[in-house]
């Protein structure tokens, strides 16, 4: 059924963004691009595969929040803990990161 194979597809891409058997990892410098987005909350999102129906919100958290709070829309890299709550959802706790693009 349409259902078994979207679940397929969706585990082909949790396992290229973070192993699948694990909920606690490290994002490798530059290994992912993300854009960050500041919602009417102020929270602020690290947000992976941005033009994409399967975008991964990831709600920054840590020394470098306020920072990124002033970066609305541009495009980074970043090193730092994620714990994902959902496959979709979670933290990052970012502990470095690069401007990829305004």
């Amino acid at each position: 059924s349409g259902s078994d194979v979207k679940k397929k597809d969706t585990d082909s891409v949790k396992k290229d963004v973070i192993t699948t058997n694990k909920k606690l990892d490290n994002l490798k410098p530059g290994a992912n691009k993300g854009k960050i987005e500041v919602y009417d909350d102020n929270e602020v999102y690290y947000v992976m595969n941005w033009t994409s129906r399967s975008r991964v919100s990831l709600k920054v958290i840590g020394k470098y929040k306020d920072e990124l709070k002033g970066m609305n829309g541009k495009i980074i890299t970043a090193e730092g803990k994620i714990i994902y709550q959902s496959q979709w959802s979670g933290t990052i706790d970012v502990t470095s990161y690069k401007v990829v693009s305004q």
